[in-house]
């Protein structure tokens, strides 16, 4: 009973260390886009509207 216990805990570490690791990814490709859309002189508010970033990240790039 431990044993499976233990196995269960373990697998939900490593699901919740994979989601997480997904939702990164996803905001590290969410503030490239904005750092290309910040490039090109994009107004800030549709690269908030565009990336579902909020403001303060989009300014501090």
């Amino acid at each position: 009973q431990k044993y499976l216990e233990d196995k269960r805990y373990e697998i939900s570490v490593i699901e919740s260390a994979e989601i997480t690791g997904e939702l990164r990814g996803r905001k590290e490709a969410k503030l490239e886009i904005a750092r290309v859309m910040k490039a090109r002189g994009i107004e800030i508010s549709l690269i908030v509207e565009t990336t579902g970033l909020n403001l303060e990240d989009v300014e501090k790039l």
